[in-house]
C-alpha cells in the first residue's frame, strides 16, 4: 500500500527545509531527516540516489516498500516533515528492517 498524497512530501522547498531545520537519525543503511511541519499531518519523503541503485525500476520498488513501512508507523509521527535517504546499498529486507527499527526507536 502506497502512501497517500496527503502524507508525501512533493516539492523541492519542502526537502530543503527539512534538510536546513531537521534533526538527523543515522542507521547503518538510512539516514532519516524530521523536522516540526505545523500541520495535523506528518508527511514523508524518499531519496534513493542512482549512483546506489542505477535501475529506476530499484529504486522505484524500495520507495513503495519504504511507504508501506512508513504507512504502518504514522501514528508515531504526528506534524513532522521525514525526509528518508538511503546511503548505503544493500538488499531490501536489510532497508526495511532499518527503516521499521528506526522509525519506532525515534518516532515522535
Amino acid at each position: 500500500m502506497v502512501l497517500a498524497k496527503r502524507y508525501r512530501l512533493k516539492k523541492r522547498a519542502d526537502f530543503d527545509g527539512v534538510f536546513k531545520s531537521g534533526k538527523t537519525v543515522k542507521g547503518s543503511f538510512l539516514f532519516i531527516k524530521f523536522a516540526k511541519n505545523n500541520k495535523s499531518v506528518s508527511r514523508f519523503g524518499f531519496i534513493i540516489p542512482a549512483r546506489l541503485f542505477a535501475k529506476a525500476a530499484e529504486r522505484n520498488r524500495l520507495k513503495r516498500v519504504m511507504s508501506e513501512v512508513v504507512g504502518v508507523s504514522l501514528a508515531r509521527w504526528v506534524g513532522y516533515d521525514v525526509v528518508v535517504l538511503i546511503n548505503k546499498r544493500s538488499e531490501e529486507e536489510n532497508i526495511k528492517k532499518e527503516l521499521l527499527s528506526l522509525i519506532k526507536d525515534h518516532g515522535q
